[in-house]
C-alpha cells in the first residue's frame, strides 16, 4: 500500500473504510468541480485528518494522474474498486454479476489487504456527473454507505443545452444517487433546494458546503505578459468557455446595440477561456452578425498568471450566465479586485452577495440599464471592489473541508 492510503487508520480488518472517488474529476480546465476536487484531497492528505477521521481508514481513486507535483495521491483505478465490490457482497451475487463486468484482479498487495477487510465502507463521490464503475455492486451492500457531491442539476432546468444521451446517463445517476445516497453535499443553498425539489431528497440529508476563492494563488505574468495586457486599453472581460448556459450570444447580442457608445468611450469586451475552433468560429461570426468589430476581441485560453492579469486591468468582469451551482469565476475575480456585473441567476446572488451589480440574464434592457451605468462611470467601482475582497472572506476551503467531515462523522 502506498503512503497516501495508509494516513488514516490502521491496518484493521473491521475498521471503516473511507473512499473517495475523484471518477471524472480534472484539476485543470473543469472549473469550480476541479478546484474543488483538488482542495479537499489536499486537506484529507493532510496529518490532522488522521485525527479527525481516527480509527478510519483513507483510500484516494481516480484522481487526476496530472495533480501537482509531490503530491502523494494513490492512484488505485477501476481494479481497486472492483474488488471492494468483490469483498463487500456475497459470493454468489459476484459470481452472478462477474460476466457483466468483467473486473480485472487488483494487484497483489492490494488484493491481500482488500480480502481481509470486513467493515463498513464509506463511499463519497465527488461528483453527481458520474459514478465509480463498481457502484451499482456496492449499492447491493448493506455495509456500504454513499455520500454524494452534487454541483448543479442544470439538465432539469435547460434540458436543451444536452443531448439524448448526456439527459439519460445524468438521470440515471441521478436516480441511482437519489434512492441509494444517505447523506450528500451541495455547492450552494440553490443547489440543495434544487435537489430536494426535483430529486425527492429529504432537506435534512444534504448539507451546503460552499466552494471557496481563499486558497487562490495570485500570480505575476512576465513582463512581455504585463506590458500586452497594459497594451488593451478600457475593456470588460468575460471569461468562460463556450457553454450554451455561459450565455454569449445574449451578451453579444446586446453590446451590439451599444456598438456606438462602447466606441466613444474606448471600451471593448474580451472574451477569454477554453475555445475549440469551432466555439472561436462561432463567437466572430456573433461579433460580426451585431457589429462589434473592433470591439469584441477572442482571446481563448491564456495561461493562468496572465488571465489573472487581464482580470485584475479589468474594468468590469461581465458574468451574464443562465445557470451556476455555484460561481467560481465571480469569486475568483473579487479575490482579485475586479468589480463584477452579475447574472441574478441561480446560485449566483447567493455567491456575490451585496458585491456585485446584478442584471437579468434573460431581459437584454436589464443588462443595458447596466451597462449604461458603468459606462457614463455611475457606478461606485472601488465600493464593489472593497465588498468583494470582504465577499470572499465568507468562504475558505477549511470550511468545505470541515463541513465534509462532518459528513463523514455523521456515516461512520
Amino acid at each position: 500500500m502506498s503512503e497516501s492510503t495508509d494516513r488514516i487508520g490502521a491496518v484493521d480488518p473491521a475498521c471503516p473504510l473511507l473512499v473517495v472517488n475523484g471518477q471524472g474529476m480534472e484539476v485543470s480546465g473543469s472549473g469550480g468541480t476541479g478546484k474543488y476536487a483538488h482542495e479537499l484531497q489536499q486537506r484529507l492528505l493532510q496529518p490532522s485528518s488522521a485525527t479527525a477521521l481516527a480509527g478510519c481508514r483513507l483510500e484516494l481513486v481516480n484522481f487526476p494522474s496530472h495533480s501537482p507535483a509531490g503530491t502523494p495521491v494513490q492512484l488505485s483505478l477501476r481494479q481497486r474498486l472492483g474488488h471492494v465490490a468483490r469483498t463487500f457482497l456475497p459470493t454468489a451475487a459476484v459470481r452472478a454479476l462477474s460476466d457483466m463486468t468483467r473486473i480485472r484482479q487488483p494487484d497483489a498487495a492490494a488484493a491481500a489487504w482488500w480480502s481481509h477487510h470486513r467493515g463498513p465502507l464509506i463511499l463519497h463521490e465527488l461528483s453527481n456527473y458520474t459514478s465509480c464503475p463498481e457502484l451499482g455492486r456496492l449499492a447491493l451492500s448493506s455495509r456500504m454507505r454513499l455520500l454524494v457531491t452534487f454541483h448543479d442539476i442544470q439538465d432539469f432546468d435547460l434540458p436543451e443545452f444536452f443531448d439524448d444521451a448526456a439527459l439519460l446517463r445524468r438521470r440515471m445517476y441521478y436516480t441511482l444517487y437519489a434512492e441509494r445516497g444517505d447523506l450528500f453535499l451541495a455547492d450552494s443553498a440553490f443547489t440543495k433546494e434544487s435537489i430536494v425539489d426535483r430529486l425527492g431528497i429529504a432537506p435534512e440529508r444534504v448539507i451546503v458546503a460552499h466552494l471557496a476563492a481563499d486558497d487562490m494563488q495570485i500570480l505575476e505574468p512576465s513582463a512581455d505578459a504585463q506590458a500586452w495586457v497594459r497594451s488593451l486599453g478600457r475593456y470588460l472581460v468575460f471569461p468562460a468557455k463556450a457553454w450554451r448556459h455561459k450565455n454569449h450570444e445574449f451578451l453579444l447580442r446586446a453590446l451590439g446595440r451599444r456598438r456606438d457608445a462602447l466606441a466613444r468611450a474606448g471600451m471593448r469586451l474580451l472574451l477569454t477561456g477554453g475555445f475549440s475552433a469551432g466555439d472561436s468560429r462561432r463567437l466572430g461570426e456573433l461579433v460580426t452578425e451585431h457589429g462589434l468589430t473592433g470591439r469584441v476581441e477572442i482571446l481563448g485560453f491564456q495561461p493562468t498568471a496572465t488571465l489573472q492579469a487581464i482580470v485584475r486591468s479589468a474594468e468590469y468582469m461581465v458574468f451574464p450566465s443562465l445557470y451556476e451551482g455555484f460561481g467560481m469565476p465571480i469569486l475568483e475575480a473579487m479575490k482579485l479586485g475586479c468589480p463584477v456585473l452579475c447574472s441574478t441567476a441561480t446560485s449566483l446572488p447567493e455567491v456575490g452577495g451585496d458585491a456585485a451589480e446584478y442584471f437579468d440574464p434573460r431581459d437584454e434592457e436589464s443588462f443595458l440599464a447596466l451597462l449604461d451605468r458603468a459606462l457614463a462611470g455611475s457606478i461606485d467601482r472601488d465600493a464593489l471592489i472593497r465588498k468583494g475582497l470582504e465577499n470572499c472572506r465568507r468562504f475558505s476551503w477549511d470550511k468545505t473541508y470541515r463541513q465534509t467531515i462532518e459528513a463523514y462523522r455523521r456515516l461512520l
